[in-house]
């Protein structure tokens, strides 16, 4: 891949990230706080937020390993770009998310 194209298909994926968080924040915060719904789940299984993060994105990892696993070791699937493209997405707002988390808990000045 060359490294226009790389650099065409990373602003791509990371507008549609944007795009996704900002559908999907109505859904999964409160309005004042992106992070209410983990701040809730934190509290509610006493843990970090960024450990109740890491808790919800696990199964988009595990979810991704299996269709890597399935489409290109055991080649008994095909999945569609569309899907790649959905559970990448999440998984990499789950990271987006638990940034913000970890800047949350320790402070964005903590170096």
């Amino acid at each position: 891949m060359t490294p226009d194209t790389f650099a065409q298909v990373t602003k791509s994926l990371l507008t549609k990230c944007s795009n996704v968080r900002n559908t999907k924040k109505v859904e999964y915060a409160d309005g004042t706080d992106r992070l209410s719904n983990f701040n809730n789940a934190a509290m509610l299984n006493s843990v970090s937020v960024p450990e109740a993060i890491q808790g919800m994105r696990v199964k988009h990892t595990v979810s991704i390993a299996d269709m890597i696993r399935d489409e290109f070791r055991l080649e008994d699937k095909v999945f569609s770009m569309k899907q790649w493209e959905e559970k990448i997405i999440d998984d990499i707002n789950y990271l987006v998310l638990l940034y913000a988390g970890i800047i949350e808990e320790k402070g964005s000045d903590n170096e």
